[in-house]
């Protein structure tokens, strides 16, 4: 592994002292964007959803990775920035790759693993509470000092990540369309 990746900084709650941010490289991400960027909310949506962003004439959904793994309550929230990222999943338009704005408490960093890094051992951590059964996760490790989860935001953009009860939907509405939820 190696190359210049970007950092995504999730506030979990833990109080052990240790944080950690979530992992893309440098195809995945399209453009990081500011807190003045305007999220349009959408009715009877999940709280993990806040609403999308209107970026190059197309509509792209926010998510908010903290909420959807419940460490942070929604009135506890200050995005500061998005990542815009492109996934896997092909959108139906155009043959172009569907994008998602990945919503953001702190300040995304970057980092770069050269040939010397990456030849260091990457220990495998356990997974931090919160991502249990959300399908969402794919790896834990720690590399460069710091504590990072692989997300699989493919399948979050195909409707196969699983939605807790409690991080349903806003005003008890009914599910939406693509989002699996218990």
């Amino acid at each position: 592994m190696r190359g210049r990746f970007f950092l995504l900084p999730l506030e979990t709650g833990h109080q052990d002292g240790e944080d950690w941010s979530c992992l893309f490289t440098l195809t995945q991400v399209v453009e990081v964007v500011g807190r003045s960027t305007k999220v349009y909310p959408v009715p009877f949506s999940p709280a993990c959803l806040p609403g999308y962003i209107l970026r190059w004439d197309t509509v792209i959904p926010v998510v908010d990775v903290e909420r959807l793994c419940g460490w942070v309550k929604a009135s506890n929230v200050r995005m500061r920035q998005m990542l815009v990222i492109r996934t896997g999943q092909s959108a139906a338009a155009g043959g172009e790759f569907a994008r998602l704005a990945i919503a953001c408490t702190g300040n995304v960093s970057t980092f770069t693993l050269g040939e010397r890094e990456a030849g260091l051992p990457v220990e495998a951590l356990e997974a931090p509470e919160g991502f249990d059964g959300h399908g969402l996760a794919r790896g834990f490790f720690r590399v460069h000092g710091r504590r990072v989860v692989l997300m699989d935001f493919d399948a979050l953009a195909q409707g196969l990540v699983h939605i807790p009860a409690g991080q349903r939907m806003r005003g008890g509405s009914p599910p939406v369309r693509g989002v699996s939820a218990e």
